[in-house]
Parts: C-alpha cells; structure tokens; sequence
C-alpha cells in the first residue's frame, strides 16, 4: 500500500489531499504534519483515511517529513511513502505513473514527478525536492528519516544523497507530473527575501556539502559574493551565520532564525 506525508504550516492542504484521493492510484492514507496547530480537527472531521500529528512546536520541513514518515512505518501495510508539499497538485494518474517506475527502474529507491512543461525523458537523477516523490519502505528501513536537524531547507537534498550512498537509484519519471509549483520565496534577484531563510539556506547546503559533495560548498561561497552587494545588513550577518555554522556542523533551529515572512 501507499502511504502519503504532507507537512504544512498555516495552509489549510484540503485541495492535496482531495486530489491525492482522486488519483487513479490513491494512497490508502495521508498523514498531515500540522507546524501551525491550528488544521487538526477540521481536518480530522473531513477526511477518515487521514491521520494528523501536531508537533508542540514548528519542526520545519526536516521534522515535518521525518515525524510523518516515522508514522507511515507504523503500519505494516505501509510499502511505498508519498511525499508533498503543501501547495502541489498532481494529474490524476500521477503517483500510478510513480509506482510502475519504481517497480520497473534498475535498483530504484525512489521516484520523483515531473512538471508540466517538463522536455527530458524518464532517468536517474542526483537528488530532488520532496514534491511528489515516491520513496520505497525498504529505503527508510536502510537509511533512516530525513535529519530533523535540518530543520528547513536541504532535508531533501540530504536525504537523497544518503539514499543514493547507500546504493538505491533515483530517477524521474516523465509521465507523473505535478501541476503547481511550491510558492517561491526568492525574490526577483534569486536570493532568499528573509534573513531566517537566508541562514538556513546557507547553514544546510554548507553541510550538506562538507559530507557529501564538496563542490556545493564553493558553489554557496560564489552565491553568497555574488549576491552580497544586494543584501542588506541583517541578510549578509545572518548569511554568513549560517555559512559559519555549516562549516562546524551546528545544526538544529536557531532561535534568532524564525522569523520567515
């Protein structure tokens, strides 16, 4: 069976979940990770196949993934996790086009949708966004769940990358698409708009690149001096906070970074 996770905080995420339920291949059950804490109810009392978990506190995408998958394992049944963003619908025979990939693919631990407009074939592919992927049990089982520590930002990057050090491929799948992209929140000059963003942006693909790809650190080095000139003071300090705190690997959420609008 397939299982769904959608973390959200402060969406009301009826749209995703009434169109997961509409797809050709439905999950048998959606879990919500609710950051805001405020959806529980109604959305208990709208949907029976969805179970709802509300952390006492914001967890950030990297919770909101690793506690909705950690539930997903709960059930025996559970073969296959979806995962969502909260703001993402998929053509209706999205995830059945995902699991025939997964089932067919050499090795594959995971598949990811495509989007409309989308020119390339079906491949394998380095790493991706949680946005409609379909991840096998056995997967989890082998690497474990997304770092929470994380908290926001490069949780997907991360966990990929561990799944494919551990020997499963992952490929996109040209058929399964999505039709509505997460809300971006870079502004017209491609950086983060929020110092919160900022520090967590740079804090995690600094890591992420000391552990696995020393190549994305130089990258966030050229970013950072290539945008420096249009930041102002509070996005260069925490910028360079987080790149400081990438390179020692403190992780974790930091207070001084939850401000996100």
């Amino acid at each position: 069976m397939i299982f769904a996770v959608i973390p959200t905080v402060r969406r009301t995420v009826f749209n995703v979940i009434e169109n997961l339920f509409e797809q050709s291949l439905s999950p048998s059950r959606v879990v919500v990770v609710d950051n805001s804490l405020s959806l529980g109810d109604e959305i208990k009392r709208t949907f029976k196949q969805v179970d709802v978990i509300t952390p006492a506190e914001n967890i950030g995408s990297a919770g909101g993934y690793a506690v909705g998958m950690s539930k997903c394992l709960d059930y025996p049944d559970c073969r296959y996790i979806f995962t969502s963003d909260d703001d993402v619908l998929y053509e209706r025979d999205a995830i059945k086009e995902l699991y025939k990939g997964i089932q067919e693919l050499k090795n594959a631990g995971a598949v990811r949708c495509s989007w409309i407009g989308y020119d390339g074939e079906t491949k394998q592919v380095r790493t991706s966004v949680w946005t409609g992927v379909l991840i096998s049990r056995d997967v989890v089982e082998v690497i474990g769940l997304p770092k929470r520590e994380l908290f926001l930002y490069g949780d997907d990057v991360e966990y990929f990358l561990r799944m494919s050090k551990n020997n499963f491929n992952l490929y996109i799948v040209k058929q399964a698409r999505y039709l509505k992209r997460r809300r971006d929140y870079r502004t017209q000059k491609g950086f983060y708009s929020s110092p919160s963003r900022l520090y967590y942006a740079f804090r995690n693909e600094i890591y992420i690149g000391m552990n696995y790809d020393k190549s994305m650190i130089l990258k966030s080095f050229g970013y950072f001096l290539k945008n420096v000139v249009f930041m102002d003071l509070k996005s260069i300090k925490a910028s360079l906070e987080g790149i400081k705190d990438g390179l020692i690997g403190k992780l974790g959420k930091n207070q001084k970074y939850l401000d996100f609008y």
